[in-house]
């Protein structure tokens, strides 16, 4: 559960709360880790949204050099809101849920920078 400070600051900074790893996509991505792995597969994570809201840049540089197994080249994407809510409004089931059901506040979400981390090198 989020903690209530932070619950309450993210309502007056009008940020979203985010979400906590999702137990199923944590299993697919340590599966598929593990596979590509003893391949030699080179493999970079990306962190946007609901994920990246409930975890600082700090911690979400730390869980991608720990994944990696090395240091990351981190970079920023910023999203064409009109194009990406677009996109999110497909997955009908989890758009409201996710976003929220106001357009200005769907946009401002989506609209936040998505952060990447290759391996660096």
């Amino acid at each position: 559960a989020l903690h209530p400070v932070r619950k309450f600051l993210c309502r007056v900074l009008r940020r979203p709360p985010g979400a906590p790893a999702h137990g199923e996509h944590v299993l697919v991505r340590d599966q598929m880790r593990a596979r590509l792995r003893p391949a030699g597969v080179h493999v970079g994570y990306y962190a946007e949204l609901p994920y990246q809201w409930a975890n600082g840049a700090g911690d979400l540089a730390r869980l991608a050099e720990r994944l990696i197994g090395g240091a990351t080249a981190p970079f920023r994407i910023v999203p064409d809101p009109d194009a990406k809510l677009a996109v999110a409004k497909e997955y009908e089931s989890q758009t409201a849920l996710i976003l929220g059901t106001r357009p200005g506040y769907q946009r401002r979400v989506v609209g936040i920078p998505e952060r990447v981390f290759l391996p660096a090198g």
